[in-house]
């Protein structure tokens, strides 16, 4: 497996810290210290990426994160707790591959109508299920017509 490190951004005070993720919108964590919470932040991203994996969603490529740039993400967006932030981290993860799979080049516009449906739930598949299931269908067509 190839490892990938992210920077997670820990916010809170002494005995209660939580840490986000800027690449990842939704996949928080908390500790009780710095050390347990960028453990559980690690814990927690790596579940993350295996469940994108899993469903085939693209994994971001990690982002460069100041605590900066974090505050004023965060400050844009409303952030109602208004906790100080400590920390950035670096977050190193283990990148899942499927089995049994292959690359193949799609063009980037058909990929965003995918996604685009997938997000929009038109359709209860991933983006990989989708393609897999339509790939399947037309397989299936063109051995039926042969």
């Amino acid at each position: 497996m190839v490892a990938k490190t992210y920077y997670g951004a820990i916010f809170g005070t002494e005995g209660d810290y939580g840490i986000v993720f800027p690449d990842f919108p939704g996949s928080p964590s908390q500790g009780s210290t710095l050390e347990h919470v960028a453990e559980m932040g690690r814990e927690a991203l790596q579940g993350h990426v295996e469940v994108m994996a899993d469903y085939g969603d693209a994994i971001p490529e990690p982002s460069v994160v100041t605590l900066e740039s974090v505050a004023k993400a965060f400050d844009d967006a409303g952030d109602p707790d208004d906790e100080p932030w400590v920390a950035v981290v670096p977050i190193t993860v283990e990148m899942p591959v499927l089995a049994d799979t292959s690359t193949v080049a799609v063009r980037s516009e058909l990929v965003r109508e995918i996604a685009a449906m997938v997000q929009s739930n038109v359709s209860h598949l991933s983006a990989r299920q989708f393609i897999e299931t339509a790939t399947r269908r037309e397989l299936d067509r063109l051995k039926a017509s042969a």
